[in-house]
């Protein structure tokens, strides 16, 4: 969470990133809220940290955010392309980047996109 919080154009690089992924991921995202999506996707990604580790208010919660994204039918490969752009982004602004931390990472992303995929797929 340090890059998310310190670096105030994280999610901007973010977003590059994951438009870069996919032509279909910038056409899904034509009439967002910028301001509105960079605070969800940040209380999103705890979200996934929380639930990783077991909370179960942070469960009610993403079964909440996977109910709204079922209707965008969203496929495991898009969810990809958004772990990724993810994760690159994070490797690229945190100094205190390591192979074990972006383990981690996708333990915890890993976690949360197979209950997207179970709840909202």
């Amino acid at each position: 969470m340090r890059a998310l919080l310190e670096n105030h154009n994280f999610f901007h690089e973010f977003y590059d990133t994951f438009f870069r992924s996919s032509p279909q991921i910038p056409e899904m995202f034509a009439n967002t809220d910028f301001r509105k999506q960079r605070e969800l996707i940040r209380q999103g990604i705890e979200l996934m940290v929380f639930f990783a580790e077991g909370d179960p208010s942070a469960k009610e919660r993403l079964m909440q955010i996977a109910v709204i994204h079922k209707r965008f039918r969203l496929t495991p490969e898009m969810y990809e392309f958004w772990r990724t752009s993810l994760l690159q982004t994070l490797a690229k602004n945190d100094p205190e980047y390591t192979p074990a931390l972006e383990a981690g990472w996708n333990t915890v992303l890993s976690r949360g996109i197979d209950f997207f995929l179970e709840h909202g797929g």
